[in-house]
């Protein structure tokens, strides 16, 4: 169960709701007519994607370097 009090019990709810965002950005029809399809990262927000993309050795480093300047880092 979750204690309100801890502060990491906060921390992992609050990393638990933020991936969840994350997904619905990238997968929801509704999201993206309503905000637009990747919009958490034009406004150069560092979502669970973005995260993934760095750590995934299968991305070339020009599509890393893209996202970078994509995202102004």
């Amino acid at each position: 169960t979750l204690d309100l009090t801890n502060d990491l019990d906060v921390e992992l709810l609050g990393a638990a709701f933020q991936i969840q965002d994350d997904l619905i950005a990238v997968t929801s029809e509704e999201y993206a007519k309503e905000r637009g399809l990747g919009e958490d990262i034009h406004e150069g927000k560092r979502t669970l994607m973005v995260l993934n993309t760095f750590w995934n050795d299968n991305i070339s480093n020009a599509k890393k370097e893209r996202l970078i300047s994509i995202l102004n880092m």
